[in-house]
């Protein structure tokens, strides 16, 4: 048994797409296009492993995110009362904003 749900997304139109059975594909109500599941799984494993390196380039680029025990020391993560991402301030933060959600939030003490 699948132990995640996935909702797959037509490669043509970005509508939902569902499985026909009487095609036994997974077919698309807005522009009537029809993909194997094989099909529809190897795209998104391109495109994930293509995200994923994309996204490890851009971390490696940044020096920013490369800090040094003594600025660790100094950092503390914080969970957004709104949304729960996780927000990462300094010793002298007070208040801040979440960056995902835009709820302003006082940093416990």
């Amino acid at each position: 048994m699948a132990s995640q749900v996935t909702n797959y997304k037509c490669i043509a139109c970005g509508g939902p797409l569902h499985f026909d059975s009487d095609t036994q594909k997974l077919k698309c109500d807005y522009c009537g296009s029809l993909y194997t599941n094989e099909e529809i799984e190897q795209l998104y494993k391109e495109k994930n492993e293509a995200a994923l390196q994309a996204n490890q380039e851009l971390l490696d680029s940044f020096d920013i995110l490369h800090f040094t025990d003594e600025e660790m020391a100094h950092l503390h993560a914080y969970s957004c009362p709104s949304c729960g991402a996780e927000l990462i301030c300094d010793d002298t933060t007070a208040a801040t904003s979440c960056p995902y959600c835009g709820n302003n939030t006082v940093v416990p003490a």
